[in-house]
């Protein structure tokens, strides 16, 4: 994990006891939320690394107003003295020069991004998983688990707890630990 990544993941353990919250105006699920503020609290990946025809990369074409500068031919005035004999006058004559000025012109642009579920790392796009603790992301949202460790984010199994499910669970009648404190979750008709 990278030192931003890090740093984001820390500063968002609080938010981890919510279940749903707002962003930009849509009910979200906190892993969503999760990954909108790790967007935010990192620089955006640079898409001209992606390879386009590499796996799970997503192009998609979106029109850009950019300004531009661009050459016209722009008109003036000149007086020149023309002479009849021996009368002579002045005649207006245009004439043009190349000058410059900016327009704004609307350009289709082809944008390389990672494919929903996936996120940039360096040139290629990696599936992403909300905290899988103890195990490898093999898929968007699908977290492979180490030995020992269970569920969706790769926690302890429900007979041991702690930071390593290194200590075993004192529950009673079936019941099982929280995974990474000593609470007992009792079957039903038990408390």
């Amino acid at each position: 994990m990278r030192w931003k990544e890090c740093i984001a993941t820390l500063l968002l353990v609080a938010m981890v006891t919510v279940t749903e919250a707002r962003v930009s105006g849509k009910l979200m699920v906190v892993s969503r939320v999760r990954r909108e503020v790790t967007m935010a609290t990192t620089p955006a990946p640079d898409e001209t690394l992606l390879d386009p025809n590499g796996p799970h990369v997503c192009t998609r074409r979106i029109t850009e107003s950019r300004t531009v500068r661009e050459t016209y031919r722009q008109p003036y005035t000149t007086l020149t003295t023309r002479c009849i004999f021996y009368i002579c006058f002045r005649q207006p004559k245009t004439a043009y020069r190349q000058a410059y000025r900016s327009v704004v012109k609307s350009m289709i642009v082809t944008k390389r991004a990672c494919c929903p579920g996936y996120h940039q790392e360096s040139d290629s796009c990696e599936p992403s998983c909300y905290m899988c603790i103890h195990g490898t992301c093999t898929a968007p949202d699908v977290c492979t688990c180490e030995d020992e460790y269970v569920g969706q984010q790769c926690r302890c199994d429900g007979q041991r707890y702690g930071s390593d499910c290194e200590l075993n669970c004192d529950c009673q009648n079936g019941g099982t630990c929280g995974g990474d404190d000593s609470q007992c979750f009792c079957p039903p008709g038990y408390s």
